[in-house]
């Protein structure tokens, strides 16, 4: 039996459903990731270029801390991370060279997944790869990633 995990980082909710619907729909664990402070209706708001989420986005280093982490990691044999700044690796790429088993892909927040997340994530044996040319939103991204897994293995 394969293990599969669908990790997901969702302010306002909307990735939180799509994330569900994809570990469902590919029989995986589904993990949350939380930031250390929950955001409120008002940092949101997209039109404000002050809002939390605003800033969020613009700056890579506002990024949001992390409130709790994934313990049992090693028990995927890949873990793969969407990463905006991969330059050199496609997911296409990994996908061709491993088997359909306990791959967990990480999708980041809008805004991307900070450089020393990345640092932390690849030194316990994350790959970073790319997604192809174009940032994608959070929940295009999680749908992208499923979708080349889904075509790569004929599942």
């Amino acid at each position: 039996m394969s293990k599969k995990l669908v990790a997901y980082f969702s302010a306002s909710g909307v990735t939180k459903s799509v994330a569900e619907r994809i570990a469902k729909v590919a029989n995986a664990d589904l993990f949350e990731i939380k930031p250390t402070m929950p955001y409120t209706n008002a940092d949101l708001d997209w039109r404000d270029k002050t809002s939390r989420s605003s800033v969020e986005m613009s700056n890579p280093d506002s990024r949001p801390k992390i409130a709790n982490k994934l313990d049992n990691m090693a028990d995927y044999d890949t873990v793969l991370i969407a990463y905006e700044d991969e330059s050199k690796q496609t997911i296409k790429d990994i996908l061709r060279t491993i088997e359909p088993q306990k791959v967990a892909i990480i999708i980041g927040p809008e805004g991307g997944i900070a450089e020393e997340e990345v640092k932390k994530l690849k030194e316990n044996g994350a790959k970073a790869v790319s997604l192809g040319k174009r940032i994608l939103r959070t929940e295009t991204a999680a749908m992208t990633a499923l979708s080349m897994m889904i075509y790569e293995y004929e599942m």
